[in-house]
């Protein structure tokens, strides 16, 4: 069974001649949307074609540079010092602009095109893609004249973006001495958090204080990655006519204030309900005084079984096989095929994701932060969740 992942879906190495094709066909986008612009978007004597090929173009082009985004990402989440991968994403973030401009350039076409609707009837391909056209003139009203929305885009990536990689990489090679059974241990910060499960109260409580120690060093180099990119989103908040930052990520999100304050609301009303388990979990572990944050995740069952990566697959596979084979079937194909990456070590990102691979949807990539060789079963209930939720 791997136990790491397998990226050969994606690209087989970064020395792998594909990489150098799609790279140089991502960075060849600027002069390929200008043509587009010039000879397609120049009249409107064929809307539905136009519109056709548009769509076309943009999803092959978007596929492509997230096939090298993703490679780039899943390589430095395993290993934020990876130097061919910051290579990569630094060059194949050069041609995001050209696709800004693109959408751009589309949309302020799409503002003229008569009847709409009824061209989009008449198209199965557009029939597909009518909600993404929707969205697009929706989005006209917070957006900028192209060559603006470019700058834009250049500028973020070594603005926000550069920033979030910072604060990633300096989070991820970020290792904390812990006393643990009579001598300090040296632990991945993943590993480290990862101790707020043990069964053992003395054990979560030297992680947490440990954890917070070690962040201290970088308290200032992570407060400042954080202003970088809030300010960011500050500036261009008001460059694209947005009142606050929370109204634009409502507009982002598709979703009105009402819902968002009826959401809250809900939760606010069973704060008493989350409060009052709480408290039972402080009494139940000995604490007088409510309870402390490095036993907020302490487990309150006497089982503590560990397991082994293959006693991991087998316990996954065979209790989804009790109510989905094909759940069964996926979850063990995600094993056997080398979607999961389990070992923590310094540089590898934390927190576990899932990322769909842009090549093919029958691919995906998980990450699972577990705190030794061995999965303990908190944390394999969580992988449990992740597959869960990815595979349905």
């Amino acid at each position: 069974m791997k136990t790491n992942w397998d990226l050969n879906a994606l690209y087989t190495g970064f020395d792998a001649p594909e990489i150098q094709s799609d790279l140089a066909q991502v960075l060849s986008f600027d002069e390929k949307y200008i043509r587009f612009k010039s000879e397609t978007l120049s009249h409107y004597n064929h809307p539905i074609q136009q519109m056709e090929m548009f769509i076309k173009n943009y999803a092959e082009d978007y596929r492509l540079l997230t096939r090298l985004l993703s490679f780039a990402t899943l390589k430095s989440s395993l290993n934020a010092a990876d130097e061919d991968a910051a290579a990569l994403d630094s060059k194949t973030r050069k041609a995001l602009p050209a696709l800004t401009v693109a959408i751009v350039d589309f949309t302020e076409w799409l503002k003229g095109v008569n009847g709409l609707d009824q061209l989009i009837s008449q198209s199965d391909i557009l029939k597909d893609h009518a909600f993404f056209l929707e969205e697009l003139l929706a989005q006209a009203e917070h957006t900028l004249p192209a060559e603006e929305e470019k700058i834009i885009a250049t500028l973020t990536t070594t603005g926000s973006t550069a920033w979030e990689r910072l604060q990633r990489k300096l989070s991820s090679q970020l290792t904390v001495d812990v006393p643990l059974d009579g001598e300090v241990k040296n632990l991945p910060i993943m590993a480290v958090r990862n101790l707020a499960y043990s069964a053992d109260p003395e054990t979560r409580k030297a992680g947490y204080f440990a954890e917070l120690k070690a962040y201290e060093s970088h308290a200032e180099s992570s407060a400042a990655a954080l202003n970088g990119i809030k300010g960011e989103v500050l500036s261009l908040c008001t460059l694209h006519h947005f009142k606050d930052p929370l109204e634009e990520t409502l507009f982002n999100s598709r979703m009105k204030p009402e819902i968002l304050e009826a959401m809250i609301g809900a939760m606010e009303e069973y704060l008493p309900v989350f409060r009052r388990y709480l408290k039972a979990k402080a009494k139940f572990l000995g604490h007088s005084e409510g309870l402390p944050f490095y036993d907020l995740f302490a487990p309150i069952s006497t089982a503590d079984r560990n397991f082994t990566e293959e006693e991991a697959r087998d316990y996954i596979v065979s209790n989804f096989a009790s109510f989905s084979p094909d759940l069964s079937a996926l979850a063990d194909r995600a094993f056997e095929s080398g979607w999961l990456d389990f070992e923590p070590r310094a540089g590898k990102s934390g927190g576990a994701f899932c990322s769909i691979s842009p090549v093919s949807a029958k691919v995906a990539y998980f990450s699972i932060s577990p705190g030794n060789s061995k999965m303990s079963s908190r944390s394999l209930m969580n992988s449990v969740t992740l597959s869960t939720e990815t595979a349905l």
